[in-house]
């Protein structure tokens, strides 16, 4: 499994990823990711969606004129 840290040192506050992690939220229901406390975690069924879990923390996703290929 693969897992991230959402940690920005002391200078991020504490909902400094709150967006982020509400949009996980579906994800987090259908069993793809969990969630505990700064850790994200991409559940053995979740690896074929890595790359949509992903772009929740993509920021220039959404932001103008496509640049990257997009999930299937």
């Amino acid at each position: 499994p693969l897992a991230c840290v959402l940690t920005g040192g002391s200078s991020f506050p504490e909902d400094a990823f709150a967006a982020e992690t509400a949009a996980l939220a579906p994800m987090v229901a259908d069993g793809l990711a969990e969630i505990a406390g700064p850790v994200v975690r991409i559940t053995e069924a979740g690896r074929f969606f890595m790359r949509t879990i992903a772009a929740v923390f993509d920021g220039y996703l959404g932001t103008g004129r496509g640049r990257h290929s997009r999930a299937v």
